[in-house]
């Protein structure tokens, strides 16, 4: 059995996979056995002449998944896969500090009590994209390109989860754990909250997770996401995927009575409809872009729990995730 199992989704990505695998090349593996896994996702470019490729340079291994969507990539690696004693997950675009294996098992060894845990991502700009001023907020910053930084010393996660591209969890503590289809990264929808929602699963089950700033990966972002259109998507996406991590809001009074629900959050969606509008009129370009930013997500985020009330059974209110069946609407709002 391994000592650690890396976890890879992919699609249509070939160029972008082939950088991290590169980068995983470098990262010391020392006297620790790993396997890396890399879930082919049903691609259709160049994947499996890449991974290929990198067969004679790292210990690869190929799984294939044609049904759409990362989560069930994921899905059929945790069903399917001799899993070692640490399960690293991470994405196709992240480049890792060539300690990361190191850091990851030295991490494990010093909190033996805790079985989930996630590490350092940096934002990895692209050189040919200047800096914009709003790059420093580090709320867009996180929702945006996943960055995740809790400072420089290892600690217990208060609130929230690790984030997608970094995050590793003992085997054990994997037992009947999936991820949900209907959330993540799709190629004909997108809402976010997927890793988040696995991760609480776990932490409902007693798994408290631990930060560690050493165990680090810079996640590598393409030109095409740092556009405001883009950058704006990303932020309706994850206040949708936030009633799906969270439940709606104020399930209390969704309990007692579902008109003063539902005249609550139309309020909610009208006011913030108008913020939104108004942020547009905005004068200053770096004032407005946050205004957008921050509208997007609370607007989506009631619309989401508008459309959710009625999916959504009363014993599952509090934090525990609509049902997988429910369908996913379509919301692109592009500045």
């Amino acid at each position: 059995m391994n000592d650690l199992t890396v976890l890879m989704p992919t699609f249509n990505r070939a160029e972008v996979l082939r950088v991290t695998l590169e980068a995983l090349c470098e990262v010391r593996r020392g006297n620790l056995s790993v396997e890396i896994i890399v879930i082919d996702n049903a691609s259709s470019d160049a994947t499996q002449q890449v991974l290929r490729e990198f067969g004679g340079r790292l210990p690869l291994r190929v799984l294939h998944e044609p049904t759409p969507g990362k989560c069930n990539a994921l899905n059929r690696a945790l069903r399917e896969a001799s899993l070692g004693e640490i399960v690293v997950f991470t994405d196709d675009d992240v480049t890792p500090d060539a300690a990361w294996f190191e850091a990851i098992r030295a991490t494990c060894q010093r909190w033996p009590e805790h079985s989930v845990f996630g590490g350092r991502i940096d934002v990895g700009w692209p050189a040919a994209v200047p800096k914009p001023a709003w790059l420093a907020d580090k709320r867009i910053q996180a929702v945006a390109f996943s960055a995740h930084h809790l400072g420089d010393r290892e600690c217990a996660y208060a609130v929230g989860e690790p984030f997608g591209p970094n995050f590793w969890v003992r085997r054990a503590a994997l037992a009947g754990a999936e991820f949900r289809a209907d959330l993540g990264p799709h190629p004909t929808r997108r809402t976010l909250g997927d890793e988040s929602e696995f991760l609480r699963q776990l932490r409902r089950r007693g798994h408290v997770p631990i930060y560690s700033p050493v165990a680090r990966v810079v996640h590598r972002i393409e030109p095409e996401r740092t556009t405001r259109s883009a950058v704006y998507r990303r932020a309706v996406q994850s206040g949708r995927g936030t009633v799906h991590v969270e439940g709606v809001p104020e399930s209390a009074l969704l309990e007692r009575s579902r008109l003063g629900w539902h005249l609550r959050i139309v309020s909610n969606v009208a006011v913030s409809a108008l913020q939104w509008l108004g942020a547009a009129l905005e004068p200053d370009e770096n004032v407005r872009f946050h205004k957008l930013f921050g509208g997007a997500f609370t607007f989506s985020k009631n619309w989401e729990a508008l459309r959710s009330a009625g999916c959504i059974v009363p014993s599952r209110l509090r934090g525990t995730p609509a049902s997988a069946s429910m369908r996913i609407p379509k919301i692109h709002i592009d500045q």
